[in-house]
Order: structure tokens, then C-alpha cells, then sequence
């Protein structure tokens, strides 16, 4: 029998590079501006626009319908396009460390209203056929999501999902760039928002996350998280190294409770 995951496919799934799951960029999105980037990944998926790897890679130039825009990103309630254009905004301007170049090289309004935007070259070479690992997503899950860290938390976790251990590691000082946070960088503050987002990922997907956190040293007090992905209800018994003082919690579809370590399989 095949293993149950939070992966789902069908013809609002896509495939997203693994390359791109772990990319950090420099200005922060929000979470309008991630939806219409996900939204933007799947029509190019769907509309067979990538090309295979040994093609020449190309800018790509793409007319868009602002209601498929909305609608597909699960934001039809929006009035007006003001909340699209700071959106494709955002993506004109982002960068991600290490990359000279930005998602979409810009955008165009036109009448009707539709948006011309240019997804770049770079992203076009990242999405080449065939691809290697990747994440599978679905839009179905995508529109459920709304903070920045909910996204980063759904691509990974949907990384590892189908993989034999299905685990990601996750940084405290990566954590408060997703959220843009101004806070000092401590767990006291940012877990407010972590445990959240990992409660809105499993209420999307039906998954279930045991987390292990635990300090490295690189900051004072808890910075480290390993979260193990599974299916709610399915009662899988992830397997964490010990390690001193570290905590844990169970976070499912209803929200995150902590959990006794003697209740986990250690090894």
C-alpha cells in the first residue's frame, strides 16, 4: 500500500524545484505576493511553458487575466487590483541571496485589465524539463495559506514528505526573515508565530508535524527546530537524536501542543 502524505497531485498540483524551496531572499514577501508567485509557478506547470534542459533558456513574456490571477491565488474577494499590483511589486523588487536576478524582470498593466508580466530567464532554467528533486504542491493548499512563514514551512515540508525519513530542518534567524520580524531573535517571541504556521499548514494539507526544538549555540535559548511530517491520525512515531533540553510538540490540523520526549522513539 502506498504511503499516505500531505502531498497532493491532480490538476491544481505542480512541481517546484528543490532549489528554489530552500532559496532566501533578500526583501520579504508577503503572503499575497507568495500565493500569486505559486499561482504564477503552476500556470507556467500547467501551460507547459518550461522548457527541457538542453533548449536554450529564455525570458519568458506572459499575458495574464487579473480575475485568473486572483481567482487562482484564492484572493477573488479583492477589490479593485491594487493588492495584485503591490504584489507583483514586491516580486519585481525581490532578490534572493546569491542570484543577481529577480523572479519576474517586470510588469506591465494593460486594458482589459490584463497583466504582461516577464518571469526571467533564471526561474525559466530552474523550472527546466526534467527536473530533478523537487516539491510537489497544489494550489488547493496553497489558497488555505497566509503568513510568509506558512508558505516556507508547506514547500519544505512537502520537499521531504514522500521521502523515507520526511524531516526538515529550520533555523530560528531563518525564521524571523521569513516573518520580517523587528523583535529581538528569541523562541519567547518568534514561537507566537512559528507554531501558528505550522497548525495552518497541517489544517491545509491534513498533516501532522512533530517538531523538536533544541539550542545549538548560536543563539540564547532554543534555535534550532527538526520537524517530522506526517498524515494527522495516521500515529507514525518519528525518530529524533536526544539531545539536551531540547522540547518537542505535536502540531495537527487544531493547533500544537507540547509533547513528553519519553512518548517518541529515540534513536
Amino acid at each position: 500500500m502506498e504511503k499516505k502524505t500531505i502531498v497532493l497531485g491532480g490538476k491544481l498540483g505542480y512541481q517546484a524545484p528543490a532549489s528554489l524551496v530552500y532559496r532566501v531572499p533578500t526583501t520579504r514577501l508577503d503572503g499575497q505576493a507568495w500565493r500569486i508567485l505559486f499561482w504564477m509557478l503552476w500556470d507556467a506547470h500547467a501551460r507547459s511553458r518550461w522548457r527541457r534542459v538542453e533548449d536554450p533558456q529564455v525570458d519568458l513574456e506572459v499575458r495574464y487575466h487579473a480575475q485568473d490571477m486572483l481567482g487562482g491565488a484564492g484572493l477573488i474577494g479583492e477589490k479593485g487590483y491594487r493588492g495584485l499590483r503591490v504584489a507583483l511589486e514586491q516580486l519585481q523588487a525581490v532578490r534572493f541571496h546569491g542570484e543577481p536576478d529577480p523572479l519576474i524582470l517586470g510588469f506591465v498593466e494593460r486594458p482589459g485589465p490584463h497583466f504582461d508580466v516577464v518571469l526571467s530567464a533564471a526561474i525559466a532554467a530552474e523550472h527546466a524539463r526534467p527536473l530533478g528533486r523537487y516539491a510537489l504542491l497544489n494550489l488547493e493548499h496553497i489558497r488555505r495559506l497566509r503568513q510568509p512563514l506558512d508558505f516556507a514551512v508547506y514547500a519544505r515540508a512537502c520537499l521531504v514528505a514522500r521521502a523515507r525519513e520526511p524531516r526538515f530542518h529550520l533555523r530560528l534567524d531563518e525564521i524571523a526573515w521569513i516573518c520580517g520580524t523587528k523583535q529581538d531573535l528569541a523562541w519567547r517571541t518568534l514561537r507566537r508565530q512559528i507554531l501558528p504556521a505550522f497548525t495552518r499548514v497541517c489544517a491545509a494539507t491534513g498533516g501532522r508535524i512533530v517538531i523538536q526544538a533544541w539550542c545549538e549555540g548560536d543563539y540564547h535559548g532554543i534555535d534550532h527546530l527538526l520537524c517530522h511530517v506526517g498524515m494527522a491520525g495516521d500515529g507514525f512515531s518519528p525518530r529524533f537524536t536526544p539531545r539536551r533540553r531540547a522540547i518537542f510538540f505535536d502540531v495537527g490540523p487544531t493547533g500544537a501542543a507540547p509533547l513528553a520526549a519519553p512518548s517518541l522513539v529515540i534513536g
